[in-house]
C-alpha cells in the first residue's frame, strides 16, 4: 500500500508538473486540471476495480470481501490512464477515464 501511495504522491509531480512547462497564459489553470484530473481517475479507477472484485467473489465463492490488492493496482491504472489527457480533458472525462481503467 506505501508503494501506491508513493507513486500516486509522484504522479502529481509528473502530470502537474508538465503543466509548469507550459509556456502560456493559462498555466495554473492546466496545472489545478491535471490535478483534478489525476486525483478523480485514480480514486474512481481504484473504487471501481474494488467493487467489480467483490461483485466478482461475491458470484463465485459466495463469500464477498474486500482486497484491497485491486484497489491499489486500480488507483495505478486509473492515472496511468489518465496521464496523457490530464491537462486537457474535461474532470467529468476523467471520471469515466477512471470508470474504464478500473474494468480493465
Amino acid at each position: 500500500m506505501l508503494g501506491t501511495f508513493i507513486l500516486w504522491f509522484g504522479w502529481y509531480g509528473f502530470n502537474c508538473g508538465t503543466a509548469l512547462l507550459h509556456e502560456g497564459e493559462n498555466v495554473e489553470s492546466i496545472f489545478a486540471l491535471a490535478g483534478v484530473n489525476s486525483t478523480l481517475a485514480a480514486g474512481m479507477a481504484g473504487m471501481t476495480a474494488l467493487f467489480s472484485n467483490l461483485f466478482v467473489l461475491e458470484r463465485t465463492t459466495g463469500e464477498p470481501f474486500f482486497d484491497l490488492k485491486y484497489l491499489m493496482n486500480g488507483t495505478l491504472c486509473g492515472l496511468v490512464s489518465i496521464t496523457a489527457g490530464c491537462g486537457i480533458v474535461e474532470p467529468w472525462a476523467g471520471v469515466v477515464i477512471g470508470l474504464v481503467a478500473g474494468l480493465v
